[in-house]
């Protein structure tokens, strides 16, 4: 089986995202995973999305718009980018900010996706452009 693995910074919102929309759309038996370069540096690893709400009031405008895709990440938990967690992946996709990716990631064959912003302050518009954003990046993905 493929595996897929999305990476962004804390593992809260566009990694969570782009697994969804790849599990939903996919069409053969490959799987889509998430991780975040800096979880355990923010101290959220093993959290659940929904526990973070308290952290970054603005996620819950990611959750009301994945349910409109009949997406639901607020049960996903946060983990940490490993080697571990790389080693049996097919394809890697990365959309952390260069500054949070790690010197050891470079070993790994990565795509990078630019202009997919992490908004320290999220509100409703920022979160569903983003989505929409990544929902057409993910469907390039899987037509190639």
């Amino acid at each position: 089986m493929k595996k897929v693995v999305f990476i962004c910074r804390g593992n809260m919102f566009r990694s969570q995202v782009s697994e969804a929309f790849y599990n939903k759309y996919k069409k053969d038996d490959s799987l889509a995973v998430s991780c975040g370069t800096w979880v355990r540096t923010e101290g959220f690893e093993g959290r659940v999305l929904s526990s973070l709400v308290s952290v970054y009031p603005g996620i819950k405008h990611v959750f009301i718009l994945m349910e409109e895709y009949e997406l639901d990440i607020s049960a996903s938990v946060c983990t940490q980018a490993t080697n571990e967690f790389l080693k049996d992946a097919d394809k890697i996709v990365v959309m952390a900010e260069r500054d949070f990716i790690p010197e050891w990631l470079n070993k790994f064959n990565y795509e990078y996706w630019e202009g997919i912003g992490n908004p320290d302050s999220l509100d409703k518009k920022t979160a569903e452009n983003i989505i929409e954003l990544i929902r057409i990046k993910v469907l390039k993905l899987l037509e190639n």
